[in-house]
This record gives structure tokens, C-alpha cells and sequence, in this order.
């Protein structure tokens, strides 16, 4: 019986093939720019395609669990993780599950460090500024990957699953921005409207 080969990746069939091939080319310009300390030019990521095309489409494959890691990372749309991901790499670790796929988790992750937060006290009128040195938000975050690198929760339905825990910071909240900003990674932009005054001591009505 002839040997069954792994779908490439890149298929006909795949609508997620172009972003997968886009998530593979900034990985690595994160890594040269993590490496290196400095901006790549906008052109490296078009050479990098270009090669893609050049070379055939040839079948992607994730060949480490972290390369698995790392695309999953790339369709779970929590910016903060990623830049979490991107700094300190053993903040997530995966391991074989029973369904002989792969399994993540990543926990305490410290998310304020990576946000630009404002916190309001809704109004009127609305009044804004940054919240209290001992405000945190931080969560662990859970879910299993196919050989292909998709993601899904372990409950089913969503792409992850989280659940508010202890911070569990690898560097400080200082350590983090100036790594950021050296690599050119601007925090998230977040606004906390608080309408029980938790904060403000100025309880509003919800509207």
C-alpha cells in the first residue's frame, strides 16, 4: 500500500493557504527583527513571497511542534498573547494529547503589559486617563492543533479558551515596552468604560 503523504499546507481547496504562507513570512521578519535590534525593510516580506512563488507553492509544513505553535498563534487573533509569544517564547508550552494531536497552554499571561489602556469614567462627561498602578488583567489560555497548525478550543466552538488567573509574568512591565518599542511593536490600544466605578468611585447607569 503506497505510503500516505501530508496535504501540503498550500491547496486549492485551503481557503486559509494565503494566510498561512502570510503568517510564515512574519514569523520570520519577527525573528530577524527580535534578533537584530532594527526595522526590516517593507521589501524583505515581497522577496520572501516571492521566493514562495518562484519555488512552485511548494507543500509548507510545520516541522517542530513550536512551528505548529507559532502558526496557530497566527489565527487566534489575541494581539497580546502574540507580543507576549514574541518576547518570551516559554510562555506557552505544548505537548502530545491523547488525540494524538498537539495541545497548548499558556498561563499567567500578564495581557496590561501589552495594552495601552484608558480608563473612563463613562459620564457625563466622559473622562479618560490611565488606570492605577495595581490595576492587572491576566489570563491562561488553552487549545489543541492539528498537524496542520489550526487551532481549536477544547470545548468546541471557539478557537482557544480562557479563564482569568495569577499573573504569571515572565519580565516586567518596563523589561516588556522597551523590547517592544526596540523591535517596533506598539502596545493595543484599549478603553475600560467604568460604568460600576470600580475605579472612579462614580457608579453610572449602563446605556
Amino acid at each position: 500500500m503506497a505510503q500516505k503523504r501530508p496535504a501540503p499546507l498550500l491547496s486549492g481547496g485551503d481557503r486559509h493557504a494565503g494566510g498561512r504562507v502570510l503568517a510564515l513570512i512574519f514569523m520570520a521578519q519577527d525573528a530577524i527583527r527580535l534578533e537584530m535590534g532594527m526595522k526590516v525593510p517593507a521589501s524583505i516580506p515581497v522577496i520572501m513571497a516571492a521566493v514562495v512563488v518562484v519555488i512552485g507553492l511548494e507543500p509548507i509544513r510545520a516541522e517542530t511542534p513550536n512551528q505548529l505553535l507559532q502558526l496557530s498563534l497566527a489565527t487566534l487573533r489575541v494581539p497580546e498573547l502574540d507580543i507576549a509569544f514574541r518576547l518570551h517564547p516559554e510562555i506557552c508550552s505544548i505537548g502530545r494529547n491523547p488525540n494524538q494531536q498537539w495541545s497548548v497552554a499558556c498561563e499567567g499571561v500578564p495581557l496590561h503589559f501589552y495594552r495601552q489602556i484608558s480608563l473612563c469614567d463613562p459620564g457625563p462627561p466622559k473622562q479618560c486617563g490611565p488606570p492605577p498602578s495595581t490595576y492587572t488583567d491576566c489570563r491562561s489560555f488553552y487549545w489543541d492543533i492539528d498537524e496542520r497548525g489550526n487551532p481549536t478550543g477544547w470545548f468546541g466552538g471557539h478557537r482557544f479558551e480562557s479563564v482569568a488567573a495569577d499573573c504569571m509574568p515572565k519580565g516586567t512591565m518596563t523589561s516588556d515596552r522597551a523590547d517592544m518599542a526596540r523591535v517596533g511593536i506598539a502596545p493595543v490600544p484599549e478603553e475600560i468604560l467604568d460604568y460600576w466605578g470600580t475605579y472612579t468611585g462614580k457608579p453610572r447607569l449602563m446605556k
